[in-house]
């Protein structure tokens, strides 16, 4: 299923809705994966913390892409730039189990990819991608990426019954 409030994407294996995200009522339960790319910038600041929370509420395993620090006035369209760590977790109101940067081909722009899991410690969550953004110890920093990533893909598979993880070099 895609949601938006102007143009839904549609195709033969997915369901366009029409709606605003805030007022939509999803069936009891919510749905197992929930993706955000490349929204939250663009919602007001009255909005943004419920559009973040519902997320959550109505999903087993959030994912959401933002753009990372870049300039107020970047895009003229974007709300919320600066967007940091302590910002997005605001919205969220707990931390990612999983938190990637990822610099665009230019070089120039960076996005973060966070990936929330019901149920999970926000407090161990927050230490986790603290030491990963501090470190400089490429072990420690190998360490706590594998253990995250065997955590998460565990959660996954539990709740869509398998999981497909193709690694690249």
């Amino acid at each position: 299923m895609s949601i938006d409030i102007r143009r839904p994407y549609s195709d033969d294996e997915v369901t366009g809705v029409k709606a605003d995200f805030l007022e939509y009522e999803f069936e009891k339960g919510g749905v197992d994966i929930i993706t955000c790319y490349q929204v939250l910038e663009y919602i007001d600041d009255n909005y943004v913390d419920a559009f973040a929370k519902k997320l959550l509420r109505n999903s087993h395993i959030a994912i959401a892409s933002v753009p990372y620090m870049w300039p107020a006035g970047q895009c003229k369209w974007h709300k919320q730039d600066p967007v940091d760590v302590e910002k997005l977790i605001s919205w969220f109101g707990t931390s990612p189990v999983f938190l990637y940067k990822v610099t665009e081909p230019e070089g120039q722009l960076a996005r973060l990819i966070a990936i929330f899991v019901e149920g999970t410690d926000s407090e161990i969550n927050r230490e986790f991608w603290r030491l990963d953004a501090i470190t400089t110890s490429t072990a420690l920093r190998s360490q706590y990426r594998e253990r995250t990533k065997q955590s998460l893909f565990g959660k996954l598979k539990r709740f869509t019954g398998r999981v497909h993880l193709r690694h690249r070099e």
